[in-house]
Formats: structure tokens, C-alpha cells, sequence
């Protein structure tokens, strides 16, 4: 017969398993998408995508991504501008595995 305590520990390591996400990670640059491994992400992560879009003077870089990403990083849109030029950046995350988040529009 199992003890409380050894129940417990086993109840809490599935709990553990249970809660990780699986995403995708993987960078492009110049694109909206990409490809790449699965991995297992920290248990307060969830999937993520970012877009970033850098204008200085009259060079233009973007930049996508896919990871896992803590909540606080999720759904962030916004601009910074200075004297030589501004970058934007926007992200969405998903919580389910493999799930694939969805980029809102730059505004």
C-alpha cells in the first residue's frame, strides 16, 4: 500500500508533466513564419510569437520569431521612435501544444 506522502509525490509529478507546454522554436528574418524543433517549455511559459520590425535611416530589418515566452512578454504591441529611425514589435501566445499563436496587426 502506497503512503500519503509517496501518493502525494506521485500526484504532484504528473500534475508537473502534465502542465508543460510543447512549442515550436525557431527565428526568420525578413519573414511573417518559420520552422523548427518542438521543445518542452517551463511550466509558466506558453507559446509564443513575436514580430519585430526595425526601420534606421533607410535600412529595414524584420525579425520573427517562435518560443516559448513567460506571460509577462505576451501580447505586447508598441513602437519606439527616435532621431534615426523606430522599431515595432508585437506578440501573441497560445497555451495549448503546438499550437501556432496569432500576430495581430501592427499598428
Amino acid at each position: 500500500m502506497m503512503s500519503l506522502h509517496g501518493f502525494l509525490s506521485l500526484f504532484s509529478a504528473l500534475l508537473a508533466t502534465s502542465s508543460a507546454l510543447s512549442c515550436t522554436t525557431c527565428r526568420s528574418t525578413n519573414s511573417i513564419d518559420c520552422t523548427g524543433p518542438n521543445v518542452t517549455c517551463r511550466d509558466d511559459y506558453l507559446c509564443g510569437s513575436a514580430y519585430q520590425e526595425s526601420i534606421i535611416g533607410i535600412s529595414e530589418t524584420t525579425t520573427f520569431t517562435r518560443s516559448c515566452r513567460p506571460i509577462s512578454e505576451c501580447n505586447i504591441n508598441g513602437t519606439l521612435s527616435g532621431l534615426r529611425g523606430q522599431i515595432r514589435f508585437i506578440s501573441s501566445c497560445c497555451s495549448e501544444d503546438d499550437c501556432t499563436p496569432t500576430l495581430p496587426e501592427c499598428k
